[in-house]
C-alpha cells in the first residue's frame, strides 16, 4: 500500500479449511434454523476469521 493506491498481489479463494459443526441435527427446514442452534456456530466462525485474518495480514507490506 502506498499514498498512490494499493496493490493486490496474491488472492485466496477458500475451501482449503474445514470446520465441522459436531452434534448437527438439521431441522425440517433448513432455512429457518432456530438462534440458539446458530449460536452454537460462532467459535467456528470466528477460527475462520481468525484464519483469513492471518492469511491475509502476511501478505500485507507497509510502505514508509
Amino acid at each position: 500500500m502506498t499514498a498512490s493506491g494499493g496493490e493486490l498481489s496474491a488472492r485466496q479463494w477458500g475451501g482449503e479449511q474445514t470446520e465441522y459443526w459436531t452434534g448437527f441435527k438439521p431441522p425440517a427446514d433448513l432455512k429457518s434454523i432456530a438462534d440458539a442452534q446458530l449460536n452454537e456456530l460462532q467459535p467456528l466462525f470466528a477460527a475462520m476469521l481468525r484464519q483469513q485474518a492471518v492469511g491475509l495480514l502476511t501478505h500485507l507490506e507497509v510502505a514508509r
